[in-house]
């Protein structure tokens, strides 16, 4: 979320809809539920602390912070900073917050959505739970299980006992507490102990190593699509590594062991004696040979006797439950069973081992140090990262991003992070962590949230509950719409002023539902603004206090209405204000009334912001149509070359933004969900996709003496509207704009601009020449 607050003097507690504002668990709120301006009751989830730091650096905390996730924007209660000492300031554009005569911070006034709202940027200071050294403080047995990949607490505690790591401290007296995990008893359930048969005692790194394969896995991975896993195991060490691959051909089994022998032989300064396998066609012919090569011994398994390579076989069980266990705990689907595999066999390298003596740790015995646990944190947990500053979606979007945690990347000393949007693992390492939150319960909490957006469904593939479907099971190697027109690109995004404030809002399917809205700090008979949207207003029992106008063409402020209207009442004052009242009056108070219509219709739809909320919401099979109309119809244009391109060397793509219109006709029911493609022209370079940016216009005065002039004379005014005009102007400057969000073909070519498109800081001239 973004670090917007809206100062409301009509608020009689301050409001987030944001769960990772809060320092802290929740507390029971106050109340149950808040009625909204616009008459809904919103639903109070639970109440807290929440602390931001101010431009200046001053940290303040809010105590009794209200959450309601359904709410729109923040809202800082000014009753509530009253209450605690401040001292708040109104005046015609600001509103400054002081704690005596210090000022704290200050809010500006802007428009938004035709909204004069006081917002003030406030960034959340983020909890100490969120650091990247949180392990080392000290953390109860619960929590130390799940960081620890699920570890039996036996063995959790002989670690912290015995200090084979570091970075890690258990709660004191936690090695006495007793770990209930729900996942463990259905990840661990019913699986009889592997027998331990095999009596041989290798005295050196690489002086038995051994292999096996796993699978085919009933789910591939995703990305790779892999169902295999190769299993390395050094006897001496209980050093692990794994391979996933495709498929169980020789040829490929061969590949991965000669990546591995000269990575194992590099790290240790030895070389290979003994390999022991089972009896699978993957390690015959090509593998044969090349262990013959190299003089490296082979030991087989007896046919139907998986027991005498039991140690690998053990590390299969283990392998199968602890990843099961932990996709069971954190909710993600069975197609990221590769990277759960990656972050247990990280783990199980750097916990004690039973095979070696009493604190030693496979990394240790590899490595010869004690592994460091400082990174290590809860598997599938969701933490925020940095969204690099020419991605951002404008000023005021959000600049952080949710991610998934996979666990500790060893090459590039960074966390392995998955984008739930488009299922691609990355590096990063800039992250705060939300241990308390995994990814299932953000994503009750986030309902339009979900993995792999426009990945098949195939790929992704529900977890199945405990009830026998064992979707892990593998079988041993060893047992075998037409485009729009042109002329439909329009101008007008709304229905003329007059018909919506005279239309009927009686007529039509949303006469049968009746929706109110509250106006806050409007005035009887004048053109006032609400303190807040109705998206955000929170009604209270105080009243807010009139705000005065000192605006001479308006008339004098008269008494604030606090009532609420209906939406009918909201047509029939409309209609009075255009008809009855001075122009400035009236047009000010129908563009109020409008703007309050908009945000309350009946139907609830909303317009959505982004390319996300329009693709993944509930009227996404309408806006995908539109937004492919939108592109069929810029091609039938010719506002860009037919084919893509591959961009220049040298040269920059100018980047683009879809914006999205709900079109109502006279009685307010939807007419057309209408999307448009803009060029964001603030990513254009100064001499290089533009030169010259003036254009000339008309000033306001020269149009009020020609309407003066035709109003005493009889004249008859015109007004021409040309339609999609600028994408009808050539383009001199060599630009390229980048594929559309939501239409990208994944190849990295880009369109070739031959038509000036809107937003481009030469299109004005461009159609004037």
């Amino acid at each position: 979320p973004n670090d917007q607050w809206v100062v409301d003097s009509g608020a009689s507690h301050t409001f987030s809809p944001h769960l990772s504002d809060f320092a802290g668990k929740l507390q029971e709120p106050l109340s149950k539920s808040v009625r909204v301006g616009d008459g809904t009751i919103l639903p109070i989830k639970g109440m807290g602390t929440v602390r931001v730091r101010t431009k200046g650096g001053q940290v303040l905390t809010f105590s009794k912070v209200h959450y309601v996730p359904d709410m729109h924007s923040r809202l800082l209660s000014v009753p509530h900073l009253l209450k605690r000492g401040a001292r708040v300031v109104f005046d015609e554009a600001t509103c400054r917050v002081y704690r005596g005569k210090s000022p704290l911070f200050t809010a500006c006034q802007s428009a938004e959505g035709g909204s004069q709202l006081f917002r003030a940027h406030l960034p959340t200071v983020l909890r100490p739970s969120s650091t990247a050294t949180a392990f080392e403080a000290e953390v109860p047995m619960q929590l130390a299980h799940q960081r620890l990949a699920h570890a039996a607490p036996s063995t959790i505690a002989k670690l912290h006992k015995l200090g084979s790591v570091s970075g890690f401290k258990l709660q004191q007296g936690a090695n006495k507490d007793k770990v209930q995990c729900e996942p463990c008893l259905l990840g661990k359930a019913q699986r009889l102990p592997f027998p331990k048969t095999s009596r041989t005692k290798a005295q050196h790194k690489l002086e038995l190593v051994h292999v096996d394969l796993w699978g085919p896995a009933r789910v591939p991975t995703f990305g790779k699509q892999s169902v295999y896993v190769l299993s390395i195991l050094d006897h001496y060490t209980s050093y692990h590594w794994f391979y996933l691959l495709k498929s169980k051909e020789s040829t490929v089994v061969l590949e991965v062991l000669k990546r591995w022998l000269a990575l194992a032989e590099r790290q240790s300064e030895r070389k290979l004696k003994v390999i022991r396998t089972d009896n699978g066609t993957e390690f015959k012919g090509a593998v044969e040979d090349w262990l013959r090569d190299l003089g490296i011994q082979r030991q087989l398994t007896v046919p139907y006797s998986p027991q005498q390579n039991g140690r690998v076989e053990r590390w299969h069980r283990t392998m199968g439950e602890g990843v099961r266990t932990m996709l069971l705990a954190s909710g993600l689907p069975a197609s990221t069973w590769g990277e759960t595999l990656r972050h247990l066999t990280w783990v199980k390298n750097r916990v004690v081992h039973s095979a070696l003596n009493p604190g030693k740790t496979p990394y240790e015995m590899w490595f010869g140090r004690k592994p460091d646990l400082s990174m290590l944190k809860t598997f599938g947990c969701m933490c925020s990262s940095l969204i690099p500053e020419p991605a951002q979606d404008g000023k005021l979007s959000p600049r952080g991003k949710m991610l998934v945690h996979l666990g500790v990347d060893e090459e590039a000393k960074g966390w392995r992070v998955l984008d739930p949007d488009t299922m691609q693992v990355t590096i990063a390492r800039n992250l705060h962590f939300q241990e308390d939150q995994l990814w299932h319960q953000w994503r009750v909490e986030n309902p339009h949230a979900r993995l792999g957006k426009g990945v098949p469904e195939e790929i992704l593939n529900v977890l199945p509950g405990p009830a026998g479907q064992d979707w892990l099971q593998f079988v041993s190697s060893s047992g075998q719409t037409q485009g729009s027109p042109i002329e439909d690109q329009e101008e007008e995004d709304h229905p003329p002023l007059h018909s919506i404030l005279r239309g009927s809002a009686g007529s039509g399917g949303a006469s049968t539902q009746t929706k109110t809205v509250r106006f806050v700090g409007v005035p009887e008979g004048n053109p006032g603004v609400p303190t807040t949207s109705p998206d955000t207003q929170q009604t209270s029992n105080i009243p807010a206090q009139p705000q005065e106008d000192e605006d001479d063409d308006l008339n004098t402020l008269a008494r604030t209405n606090h009532r609420t209207r209906s939406i009918e009442e909201l047509y029939s004052l409309a209609a009075e204000a255009v008809t009855d009242r001075p122009l400035t009056q009236a047009v000010a108070e129908a563009l109020v009334i409008t703007w309050c219509l908009e945000a309350c219709y009946p139907d609830g739809i909303k317009t959505p912001a982004t390319v996300r909320e329009a693709l993944e919401g509930p009227q996404k099979h309408h806006w995908k149509p539109s937004m492919e109309d939108e592109m069929k119809s810029l091609q039938d244009l010719g506002v860009w070359k037919s084919e893509l391109v591959d961009l220049p060397a040298g040269k920059k793509a100018v980047d683009g933004k879809w914006v999205y219109r709900i079109k109502r006709g006279q009685d307010g029911q939807i007419t057309r969900y209408k999307s448009r493609y803009v060029c964001r022209g603030f990513t254009q370079e100064k001499g290089t996709d533009y030169t010259e940016t003036f254009s000339s216009v008309v000033k306001w005065p020269t149009i009020r003496l020609v309407m003066a002039m035709a109003a005493t004379k009889g004249w008859e005014a015109h007004v021409v509207d040309i339609k999609t005009a600028f994408l009808r102007a050539s383009l001199d400057e060599e630009v390229y704009l980048k594929q559309p969000e939501g239409m990208d073909d994944g190849t990295g070519r880009v369109y070739r601009l031959i038509k000036a498109m809107y937003g481009l800081k030469q299109a004005p001239r461009c159609w004037e020449q």
